[in-house]
């Protein structure tokens, strides 16, 4: 009885929760770049500005609002995402600009 109790409590360990990913989407003449992306709840975007112009990155999808303020030429910011769903993001200041968060319940396909 031993042994079935270690091979069972071996296997449990293997069966953990997966880490939290950390996906980059930059800001680059005026885009989103990617445009699309596909994570998993609990991930992280990082929202970088490597563009000549601030940025305010923003939700517009009103079941997951954020605001990431005002960010600079060089500056980033980052968002939790934590719940599943698509996710409009966008920046106040550029309306044309957009990116589509995709956010699955378990692990996303990267």
């Amino acid at each position: 009885m031993r042994h079935l109790i270690a091979v069972v409590w071996t296997l449990s360990l293997g069966l953990g929760t997966a880490q939290a990913a950390t996906v980059i989407v930059t800001q680059k003449n005026h885009a989103f770049v990617p445009s699309k992306i596909e994570i998993a709840v609990g991930d992280t975007v990082i929202f970088r500005n490597e563009d000549t112009v601030p940025h305010q990155v923003v939700s517009h999808t009103p079941a997951f609002q954020f605001d990431l303020d005002l960010e600079r030429p060089g500056e980033e910011r980052s968002q939790v995402f934590t719940q599943s769903g698509v996710i409009v993001v966008g920046c106040d200041l550029h309306s044309t600009m957009e990116v589509i968060v995709t956010v699955t319940p378990g692990p996303a396909s990267k």
